[in-house]
């Protein structure tokens, strides 16, 4: 996630099973607390936590995914791309 936002993206989503639902031994919750961590850095570091998304479902749920998806990118369209914060020439 930090390369793609170094790499000038404007958001990045993450998406996985419910937390206390993913059949690869409850993996979703160290993942889970590492993207919050992440997000209050972005927060600290002015970048903006809302740049981050982290979405939880399954494969059931597809329309509620595509609409997480679409308020999302409603969301960070709207920003400044991240290119703007990387130094000239990269």
């Amino acid at each position: 996630m930090i390369r793609a936002f170094a790499s000038g993206a404007t958001g990045v989503a993450v998406l996985g099973c419910h937390v206390g639902g993913c059949r690869f031994n409850d993996a979703n919750h160290p993942a889970l607390k590492r993207l919050e961590l992440l997000k209050t850095l972005l927060d600290a570091a002015g970048i903006g936590g809302n740049r981050l998304l982290l979405g939880f479902g399954t494969a059931h749920e597809s329309h509620q995914y595509a609409e997480m998806i679409v308020d999302f990118h409603r969301e960070v369209e709207g920003l400044p791309s991240m290119a703007s914060w990387l130094p000239a020439g990269q």
